[in-house]
């Protein structure tokens, strides 16, 4: 008896370590929050030739905070970000953006465009183009929401995300 238990639980433990893990795809949210220039910020943006990263700080939900580093390349509509987990991990997205709008008669505001910290908001799209660790495996894609005034951007992401 005590046999035909054992190879019973043998055999069953075999199947559960056969057993490929199916991947889960599932709805994210996440805002990640920029400072530059004139903010009083641990890590004030960076320009290098014809390039700014931003460092950031957010929350994607059930991925948990994050920091975000975001370069962006003048005259591009395209933003290259990584995200990096609590775990070292990081995701790597592409991000597009469409026309810039500003609220009311901002634009025609003296100084408009000129001075620091005009309001606008873009709406844009985001993939992943790669990742790293526990992340190495996931994609996924989605709407991206940007608005700025003063020295801050904030983005809200949404999405679906396909893990491993």
């Amino acid at each position: 008896m005590r046999r035909t238990r054992a190879l019973l639980l043998a055999a069953l433990l075999a199947l559960t370590v056969s057993v490929p893990v199916s991947a889960a795809t599932f709805g994210v949210k996440a805002i990640v929050k920029e400072n530059f220039e004139r903010a009083p910020s641990n890590e004030p943006c960076v320009e290098v030739a014809n390039t700014l990263t931003c460092p950031g700080q957010g929350n994607a939900g059930r991925f948990g905070q994050l920091t975000s580093s975001a370069v962006y390349t003048g005259g591009s509509t395209f933003v290259t970000r990584t995200l990096t987990f609590r775990d070292g991990s990081t995701l790597t997205l592409l991000e597009e953006y469409g026309e810039t709008m500003f609220p009311g008669n901002s634009p025609n505001a003296p100084g408009a465009m000129k001075s620091f910290g005009n309001p606008f908001s873009e709406a844009g799209t985001w993939v992943i183009i790669g990742g790293t660790g526990s992340q190495a495996e996931t994609s996924g894609s989605g709407t991206v929401t940007a608005m700025g005034a003063g020295n801050t951007f904030q983005f809200w992401f949404s999405g679906s995300v396909t893990t491993p």
